[in-house]
Protein backbone atom coordinates (compact mmCIF):
# COMPACT_ATOMS: atom_id res chain seq x y z
CA UNK A 1 0.00 0.00 0.00
CA UNK A 2 1.28 3.02 -1.08
CA UNK A 3 0.96 6.40 1.73
CA UNK A 4 -1.43 8.79 0.49
CA UNK A 5 0.44 12.30 -0.35
CA UNK A 6 -0.89 15.36 0.80
CA UNK A 7 -0.16 19.20 -1.06
CA UNK A 8 -0.41 22.22 0.70
CA UNK A 9 -0.81 24.98 -1.35
CA UNK A 10 0.78 28.01 0.32
CA UNK A 11 0.20 31.74 -1.54
CA UNK A 12 3.00 34.45 -0.66
CA UNK A 13 2.63 37.86 -2.11
CA UNK A 14 5.89 38.26 -3.66
CA UNK A 15 7.53 42.18 -2.54
CA UNK A 16 7.59 45.34 -4.06
CA UNK A 17 10.49 46.38 -5.92
CA UNK A 18 11.54 50.10 -6.17
CA UNK A 19 12.88 52.86 -3.64
CA UNK A 20 10.87 55.00 -1.03
CA UNK A 21 12.65 58.03 0.31
CA UNK A 22 11.76 59.33 3.35
CA UNK A 23 12.81 62.82 4.72
CA UNK A 24 11.83 64.83 7.94
CA UNK A 25 12.56 67.87 9.41
CA UNK A 26 11.32 68.06 13.55
CA UNK A 27 11.45 70.75 16.31
CA UNK A 28 11.76 70.08 19.82
CA UNK A 29 11.04 72.71 22.70
CA UNK A 30 10.67 72.61 26.30
CA UNK A 31 10.29 75.51 28.33
CA UNK A 32 9.53 75.70 32.63
CA UNK A 33 7.16 78.51 34.15
CA UNK A 34 6.11 79.88 37.60
CA UNK A 35 9.29 78.96 39.52
CA UNK A 36 9.68 75.15 37.09
CA UNK A 37 6.51 74.28 38.73
CA UNK A 38 4.98 74.19 34.97
CA UNK A 39 6.51 72.46 32.37
CA UNK A 40 6.10 72.61 28.57
CA UNK A 41 7.26 69.94 25.97
CA UNK A 42 6.12 70.98 22.09
CA UNK A 43 7.18 69.32 19.32
CA UNK A 44 6.30 69.61 15.92
CA UNK A 45 7.50 67.41 12.38
CA UNK A 46 7.23 67.81 8.84
CA UNK A 47 7.07 64.78 6.87
CA UNK A 48 7.46 64.08 3.06
CA UNK A 49 7.71 60.57 1.19
CA UNK A 50 8.73 60.19 -2.64
CA UNK A 51 6.77 57.17 -3.54
CA UNK A 52 7.08 57.86 -7.51
CA UNK A 53 9.73 55.29 -8.25
CA UNK A 54 8.30 52.85 -6.07
CA UNK A 55 4.59 53.52 -8.03
CA UNK A 56 6.26 53.83 -11.21
CA UNK A 57 8.13 50.21 -11.12
CA UNK A 58 5.57 48.46 -9.46
CA UNK A 59 2.52 50.34 -11.80
CA UNK A 60 0.79 51.68 -8.07
CA UNK A 61 -1.54 54.68 -9.03
CA UNK A 62 -1.12 56.10 -5.67
CA UNK A 63 0.13 59.72 -4.86
CA UNK A 64 4.30 59.81 -5.55
CA UNK A 65 4.84 62.53 -3.17
CA UNK A 66 3.15 62.91 0.52
CA UNK A 67 3.24 65.68 2.53
CA UNK A 68 2.15 65.90 6.30
CA UNK A 69 2.80 67.50 9.88
CA UNK A 70 2.69 65.40 12.83
CA UNK A 71 2.73 67.13 16.64
CA UNK A 72 2.42 66.15 20.16
CA UNK A 73 2.82 68.21 23.58
CA UNK A 74 2.91 67.08 26.84
CA UNK A 75 2.30 69.76 29.77
CA UNK A 76 2.90 69.01 33.34
CA UNK A 77 2.26 70.98 36.36
CA UNK A 78 4.18 70.12 39.89
CA UNK A 79 2.18 70.85 43.25
CA UNK A 80 -1.06 72.63 42.23
CA UNK A 81 -2.21 74.95 45.02
CA UNK A 82 0.48 74.05 47.09
CA UNK A 83 -1.33 71.23 47.61
CA UNK A 84 0.37 68.38 46.62
CA UNK A 85 -1.73 67.95 43.69
CA UNK A 86 0.87 66.80 40.39
CA UNK A 87 -1.26 66.90 36.72
CA UNK A 88 0.30 66.11 32.94
CA UNK A 89 -1.63 65.88 29.64
CA UNK A 90 0.18 64.28 26.78
CA UNK A 91 -1.49 64.68 23.08
CA UNK A 92 -0.09 63.33 20.12
CA UNK A 93 -1.62 64.18 16.27
CA UNK A 94 0.10 61.38 13.79
CA UNK A 95 -0.30 60.46 10.46
CA UNK A 96 -0.26 56.23 9.18
CA UNK A 97 1.40 57.71 5.52
CA UNK A 98 3.54 54.65 5.03
CA UNK A 99 5.13 53.24 1.25
CA UNK A 100 1.97 52.71 -0.73
CA UNK A 101 -0.45 53.67 2.48
CA UNK A 102 -2.13 56.75 2.56
CA UNK A 103 -3.59 58.76 5.85
CA UNK A 104 -7.62 59.76 5.39
CA UNK A 105 -8.00 60.63 8.34
CA UNK A 106 -5.40 62.17 11.59
CA UNK A 107 -4.51 59.77 14.67
CA UNK A 108 -4.88 62.01 17.85
CA UNK A 109 -4.02 60.35 21.06
CA UNK A 110 -4.53 61.80 24.26
CA UNK A 111 -3.81 60.77 28.15
CA UNK A 112 -4.21 63.40 30.80
CA UNK A 113 -3.43 62.48 34.62
CA UNK A 114 -4.00 63.97 38.39
CA UNK A 115 -1.71 62.74 41.26
CA UNK A 116 -2.87 63.82 44.63
CA UNK A 117 0.30 63.07 47.60
CA UNK A 118 -0.66 63.05 51.37
CA UNK A 119 2.64 62.91 52.46
CA UNK A 120 1.17 62.74 56.64
CA UNK A 121 -0.14 59.37 55.42
CA UNK A 122 2.59 58.48 52.81
CA UNK A 123 -0.05 57.94 50.27
CA UNK A 124 -0.50 58.53 46.62
CA UNK A 125 -4.08 58.55 44.85
CA UNK A 126 -3.70 58.58 40.97
CA UNK A 127 -6.34 58.91 38.23
CA UNK A 128 -5.64 58.62 34.46
CA UNK A 129 -7.91 59.18 31.37
CA UNK A 130 -6.64 57.85 28.19
CA UNK A 131 -8.11 58.51 24.50
CA UNK A 132 -11.30 59.77 26.50
CA UNK A 133 -12.10 62.51 23.82
CA UNK A 134 -11.43 60.91 20.63
CA UNK A 135 -11.10 57.15 20.04
CA UNK A 136 -7.86 56.13 17.94
CA UNK A 137 -8.71 55.14 14.91
CA UNK A 138 -7.21 53.69 11.20
CA UNK A 139 -8.20 55.35 8.16
CA UNK A 140 -6.00 54.76 5.54
CA UNK A 141 -5.72 53.99 1.77
CA UNK A 142 -3.56 51.44 0.49
CA UNK A 143 -2.32 51.13 -2.95
CA UNK A 144 -1.48 48.68 -4.97
CA UNK A 145 -1.17 46.79 -8.73
CA UNK A 146 -5.17 46.67 -8.87
CA UNK A 147 -6.38 49.63 -7.35
CA UNK A 148 -6.75 50.53 -4.06
CA UNK A 149 -8.13 49.60 -0.61
CA UNK A 150 -9.56 51.66 2.13
CA UNK A 151 -9.54 50.12 5.55
CA UNK A 152 -11.12 52.31 8.55
CA UNK A 153 -11.19 50.84 12.22
CA UNK A 154 -11.89 52.44 15.34
CA UNK A 155 -9.04 50.99 18.26
CA UNK A 156 -10.48 50.58 21.60
CA UNK A 157 -7.90 51.95 23.11
CA UNK A 158 -9.26 54.39 25.57
CA UNK A 159 -10.03 54.19 29.12
CA UNK A 160 -9.71 54.83 32.82
CA UNK A 161 -7.49 53.75 35.71
CA UNK A 162 -7.28 55.13 39.65
CA UNK A 163 -4.19 53.73 41.62
CA UNK A 164 -3.77 53.99 45.39
CA UNK A 165 0.08 53.75 46.65
CA UNK A 166 0.69 53.58 50.35
CA UNK A 167 4.54 53.83 51.02
CA UNK A 168 6.06 51.43 54.00
CA UNK A 169 9.02 51.73 56.53
CA UNK A 170 11.02 54.64 56.56
CA UNK A 171 10.26 55.57 52.82
CA UNK A 172 8.90 59.31 52.45
CA UNK A 173 7.17 60.48 49.28
CA UNK A 174 9.18 62.99 47.44
CA UNK A 175 8.70 65.55 44.61
CA UNK A 176 8.78 63.65 41.57
CA UNK A 177 10.89 64.49 38.64
CA UNK A 178 8.98 62.97 35.70
CA UNK A 179 5.58 63.58 35.18
CA UNK A 180 3.16 60.71 35.27
CA UNK A 181 2.54 60.51 31.27
CA UNK A 182 6.09 60.08 31.29
CA UNK A 183 6.59 57.33 33.42
CA UNK A 184 3.31 55.64 31.58
CA UNK A 185 5.35 56.09 28.64
CA UNK A 186 3.24 58.79 26.98
CA UNK A 187 -0.11 56.36 26.61
CA UNK A 188 1.74 54.90 23.24
CA UNK A 189 2.37 55.43 19.38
Amino acid sequence: MVPEKKTINITQPSNFTGKVHKYYLYANTNQTFFKNKFTVNLGLGWYYIDNSDFNTKNGIKGDPYISYLSASTNLSYTNLFNKNINISAWMEISNQNNGNSTTNKANIFHNISVTKIFPKTQMEVSLQLMNIFQRPNYDATTYNQQGFVRSASTWDWYGASISFVKRFGNQKVKENTKTDVEKNGGGGK
